[in-house]
């Protein structure tokens, strides 16, 4: 696995604070396939996490979460608490992941325009 690779993509404390929440055991897997996978943490806000990737065989995949700091267009704790959870049930979405990238912010819809 190359945790060790990906971890360059995230700050120090992200990846601590996401050790912290793969330790306590509160990051669960909701689905896991070789180009997607999907979590969700029991903290505050709830947070859900996502894993894309074009291909299995593709270095790089994106990552998204609902939590504040991902909507800054960071890597967050809950990103990495994610992927040591599925690193930890051998999941084969990591089967050859080497790059990791914040996916783009979604533009916000019409609806969501108009509610404000």
């Amino acid at each position: 696995m190359h945790m060790d690779t990906l971890e360059d993509f995230f700050k120090p404390e992200d990846r601590n604070h996401g050790e912290d929440l793969f330790n306590k055991d509160v990051v669960t897997i909701a689905s896991a396939s070789d180009t997607q996978a999907s979590a969700y943490v029991k903290a505050s806000g709830a947070p859900r996490v996502s894993f894309i990737s074009e291909d299995i065989a593709t270095p790089g995949f994106q990552a998204d979460c609902t939590c504040p700091i991902a909507n800054k267009g960071r890597l967050c704790k809950h990103m990495w608490a994610a992927l040591l959870k599925l690193e930890s049930i051998e999941a084969d979405f990591l089967a050859c992941k080497t790059q990791i990238e914040k996916a783009a912010p979604k533009p916000e819809s019409d609806a969501t325009q108009a509610a404000k």
